[in-house]
């Protein structure tokens, strides 16, 4: 398995996820909103690719505190494809996010 910042030609399986994660999401949607969260520095997205396939996906958003100085990341997506569920993937993309 291999870990990283996910691409333009990622966005079929990530269209597939965000079905599976319970939110309808066409092909065209996707690449929409992933266009939107590339171009910001504060939005990270990671894949989990098994056998050339995107079997997972985190992603992720940096945050300011009003209360102190300083920063801290939230996940605000975690899925993980059903055909690839109970192998450890989520915990390696927290792992890795992390």
């Amino acid at each position: 398995m291999e870990i990283r910042e996910a691409i333009q030609s990622d966005m079929t399986e990530l269209a597939e996820l965000m079905n599976q994660l319970g939110y309808p999401t066409s092909l065209k949607g996707m690449r929409s909103r992933f266009d939107r969260i590339e171009s910001s520095p504060d939005y990270r997205t990671l894949v989990a690719v098994c056998n050339e396939k995107v079997a997972g996906m985190i992603g992720l958003v940096k945050g300011y505190y009003y209360e102190m100085d300083g920063c801290y990341v939230r996940i605000v997506a975690l899925v993980v494809d059903s055909a690839f569920r109970n192998k450890g993937i989520g915990h390696e993309l927290v792992v890795e996010a992390e």
